[in-house]
């Protein structure tokens, strides 16, 4: 399940910056099935990339991306933490990628926690470059240039 995913990560992820009650309010209030539902008429117009990683029919990690105003936008990259450093998030951002390179853009970004050194080590390993200009309050702005 999509939400069993989203938290377990965002508690080996964020166990050190936020409380354990902020992680399962934030996730109870984002990933509930209704909210989720929203997205899979864009997935299916192909408004946005919606990909899971699945293992023995079991999901492990998922991938969004997403149109905004400033470009296109990584909008969350999950993994359960068992799967980490398999290849699984790099497969995801690839798969993703396409998606972005099918709707004729040369790049995209995302928005990462000042403190998630994790993440930020993964979007750097993978080609992306922070932009400190563009940051917001605690979150670093990255940007990755595609090659096509």
């Amino acid at each position: 399940m999509v939400k069993n995913v989203a938290l377990e990560s965002w508690k080996y992820t964020y166990n050190k910056i936020y409380s354990f009650q902020f992680i399962q309010n934030f996730i109870d209030e984002n990933y509930f099935p209704s909210k989720l539902a929203i997205f899979i008429p864009k997935i299916k117009q192909k408004e946005i990339f919606f990909k899971v990683a699945a293992i023995n029919s079991q999901i492990v990690g998922f991938c969004q991306i997403g149109d905004r105003s400033q470009g296109m936008e990584l909008c969350r990259i999950y993994l359960l933490p068992d799967y980490i450093g398999k290849g699984i998030g790099k497969a995801l951002l690839t798969l993703g990628e396409e998606f972005i390179k099918s709707k004729e853009n040369r790049e995209y970004f995302c928005y990462v926690h000042e403190k998630n050194q994790f993440g930020r080590n993964f979007y750097i390993r993978n080609g992306f470059i922070h932009l400190p200009y563009k940051d917001k309050d605690d979150e670093w702005y990255m940007e990755k240039k595609l090659q096509y």
